[in-house]
């Protein structure tokens, strides 16, 4: 299994005029909790000064902050934004991880619209062997997606004391990726 080079991120939309919810950007930010002024500062830079939870904004201005955010502050405040995403998703008694898990690209599709977004797929999933495999073909980066995960993986606990570890791989399709789950 070949896992992310630390330099292989992209920022990239996959069409000019895909967008964001506005919702969903502030979601994220408001997960980094007293950090996520500089984000909101970040966002002005790219002309972004407001953010109204149903409006939508260019998905290009949105990823172009996010580079910002790892350019600045690194890797790991990505994934810390990523979890932040799955803080809004619905709760039930009766969804379990695998419901979640496969529901992602329907969420994902709800805050994205406007040309090729992308999508998720959950392509594998073992209870008893406690292991997932989710497919990504995004313009977020790994990090990113990797946070959404674990804040999923948090919120509908698979079991009492799971530790959850996800590995990255690198597809042959660019601006794909794989992430191999287990807890």
């Amino acid at each position: 299994m070949k896992t992310i080079d630390s330099h292989f991120r992209h920022f990239l939309s996959f069409s000019p005029e895909a967008e964001i919810k506005g919702s969903a950007i502030l979601r994220a930010v408001e997960g980094l909790g007293a950090y996520s002024n500089q984000v909101y500062t970040l966002l002005s830079l790219e002309g972004l000064p407001m953010i109204y939870a149903e409006e939508w904004y260019n998905l290009q201005k949105w990823l172009n902050v996010l580079k910002l955010v790892y350019t600045k502050y690194g890797a790991f405040t990505l994934l810390t934004l990523g979890k932040s995403v799955s803080d809004d998703f619905p709760e039930s008694e009766t969804m379990d991880l695998q419901t979640a898990l496969s529901l992602l690209d329907s969420g994902y599709r709800f805050n994205h619209r406007n040309g090729d977004v992308g999508g998720l797929e959950l392509t594998g999933f073992d209870k008893e062997k406690r292991t997932a495999v989710f497919n990504s073909h995004s313009p977020y980066p790994p990090e990113f997606g990797k946070g959404v995960i674990l804040g999923i993986m948090r919120k509908f606990k698979p079991d009492k004391g799971a530790v959850p570890e996800i590995i990255i791989e690198n597809t042959e399709t660019p601006l794909s990726y794989t992430y191999h789950i287990s807890w």
